[in-house]
């Protein structure tokens, strides 16, 4: 260590019977000491000659002021100060990696941000300079226009009504034509037939409720008069083969009786 506290209170307090030749010389010893952090060399010839001092100065100093050891000659007021020292030392390492740790934390995380920033920007760019989006761009998730026709389904009138629908099939929106074709009592053959002869893109059961009541109103009413008639005409030619009223109007389609109605 090249730094230690020296109170001057205490050093002259316990240098006060030196010389200055022996104060200079225990200088030199302490600063020996701080210098290579550890005691001091046990050959007195040797110490004395680095020391710029004599044999028996050194002697009287280290016996008073020292205590020998097996590692060399030991200073308790130094060994405290290198110790402190180290330890202030260990700790300002540790902080400075726990800095260095943080600003390279901050560091990448502002890269990662700015980076960031950057690809928006690049997409906000890209984007700005692409037309509009219009409605029939945007993506549409779960179609079944490209599918094959459902069961049941003709692929002549899956495709005309594909073709006449316009835009993309979703499957909620054929489950809901199912739906309604059900609650009609049609199938789903006759309801996409119905929706591209009406130019219909979906259908309801409300929509077909209408007709189907009047047909059938309209049907009883055929079927009442028959048979009122029936016992007359049946004795006016009673070789004429019977005929059942009900399986003959059920088999009429919806236009005869519109033209017999008519």
């Amino acid at each position: 260590m090249h730094y230690y506290q020296h109170h001057i209170g205490d050093f002259i307090k316990d240098t006060a019977n030196l010389d200055d030749h022996q104060l200079a010389t225990y200088l030199r010893m302490i600063w020996t000491y701080y210098t290579d952090e550890k005691p001091i060399n046990s050959d007195i010839e040797d110490l004395a000659f680095a020391l710029r001092s004599d044999d028996k100065t050194v002697r009287l100093l280290l016996r008073h002021y020292f205590i020998e050891t097996p590692e060399g000659w030991s200073h308790g007021r130094c060994d405290h100060e290198i110790s402190v020292f180290h330890d202030k030392s260990e700790k300002a390492v540790a902080s400075a990696k726990a800095r260095w740790s943080n600003a390279k934390a901050k560091q990448s995380l502002i890269e990662r941000n700015a980076n960031a920033s950057i690809k928006d920007a690049n997409e906000h760019f890209f984007d700005a300079n692409q037309e509009p989006r219009t409605k029939n761009q945007e993506p549409i998730k779960n179609t079944v226009s490209a599918s094959a026709p459902p069961d049941g389904v003709s692929s002549q009138v899956w495709g005309d009504f594909i073709k006449s629908r316009k835009v993309k099939l979703t499957k909620t929106a054929l489950d809901g034509i199912m739906r309604e074709a059900d609650k009609a009592g049609w199938q789903l053959e006759d309801a996409l037939r119905e929706c591209c002869s009406r130019g219909w893109r979906g259908f309801k059961a409300s929509w077909v409720e209408e007709k189907q009541s009047s047909e059938t109103n309209y049907q009883r009413s055929m079927r009442e008069k028959y048979q009122t008639a029936a016992p007359s005409i049946a004795a006016s030619n009673p070789s004429a083969k019977r005929i059942d009223p009900n399986a003959f109007f059920d088999s009429l389609p919806p236009k005869t009786l519109e033209l017999t109605h008519g």
